[in-house]
């Protein structure tokens, strides 16, 4: 029984070791493409600027454009 056991916990702790390294190679792979990227580039802001396309339903825009509401 103590055999199987000192086995199991073996067996764990090469599972963990594994996953560690594994972990490990992930994080400096992902920190390598962060550093190979380009900052994004930020849109200049649009002070003024209308909307490209008009949102939401057209017949619905009408009724809210006729009927304004009364607060």
């Amino acid at each position: 029984m103590l055999q199987h056991q000192q086995a199991m916990h073996q067996q764990y702790q090469a599972q963990q070791a594994q996953a560690e390294r594994q972990h490990r190679e992930m994080m400096q792979v992902l920190q390598q493409q962060r550093a190979e990227q380009p900052p994004p580039v930020q849109p200049p802001p649009n002070q003024g600027a209308q909307p490209q396309a008009p949102r939401g339903n057209p017949i619905f825009r009408e009724f809210c454009r006729m009927n304004p509401p009364t607060f």
